[in-house]
């Protein structure tokens, strides 16, 4: 097949999920494995005025030449936004647009160095998910995302944890397993909310001294901290 009949193809399948979506006033509008490789205005457009809040863009071949400039703007009634195992090397700085977003998964991309910092500018984001990203650092702004509960960066490269990560307020579950962590910052005793952290299959050697004593910490979740 032809790439512009291949091209034709995709493009008559998203319109036709579109248009289903908006007659049937669905507010989830799964684009899961249609071979995706951008996005224009005109489709973000529809999106934004079928009022979708759940996004589901994953398996696609998405890039970050294939993201429209204003995908933030059109995307404010996003609730839920996932791109997992797509080709993007960066996170779309737009996305710092989507004041509702409460859901970010951008797992299976090969990430550059680190998260972008406009992810701080979701201010009301709750859960965000980047395994399988490649990324080595976790930015310092991650501390600016108050409503922040779930973290989940396992199979990376990191190398150390911000210990503003662990101040984060509401931050209940931080999972980092499979990266390069070689210490535990005794900022963890201040992460009072946290139920559940996992190390799993890291570099650590040592535990900070007493850090037990000092959490209120299950013992049931223990092991996953070793």
């Amino acid at each position: 097949m032809t790439s512009w009949l291949v091209d034709w193809f995709i493009t008559s399948k998203v319109e036709v999920t579109l248009d289903e979506a908006r007659r049937y006033r669905r507010t989830h509008l799964c684009l899961t494995d249609h071979e995706i490789k951008s996005l224009d205005n005109k489709t973000m457009r529809r999106i934004y005025n079928s009022k979708i809040t759940h996004l589901l863009l994953n398996k696609n071949s998405l890039t970050l030449a294939g993201f429209p400039r204003d995908f933030g703007f059109f995307g404010q009634n996003l609730i839920s936004l996932t791109l997992a195992g797509n080709k993007l090397t960066e996170i779309p700085a737009s996305i710092g647009l989507l004041k509702s977003l409460k859901v970010l998964n951008v797992s299976c991309n090969p990430l550059a160095q680190e998260l972008p910092a406009a992810l701080s500018e979701l201010k009301s984001l709750r859960k965000l998910y980047a395994h399988h990203t490649n990324i080595g650092i976790i930015p310092e702004e991650v501390s600016q995302m108050k409503e922040l509960k779930v973290l989940g960066l396992r199979h990376n490269r990191i190398q150390s944890i911000p210990p503003v990560v662990l101040k984060l307020p509401k931050l209940q579950r931080l999972t980092l397993s499979n990266n390069q962590i070689r210490e535990i910052p005794l900022e963890l005793v201040e992460a009072r909310a946290l139920i559940h952290f996992n190390l799993n299959f890291n570099r650590v050697s040592v535990l900070p001294t007493n850090i037990w004593d000092q959490m209120q910490v299950s013992q049931s979740l223990l092991p996953q901290c070793l």
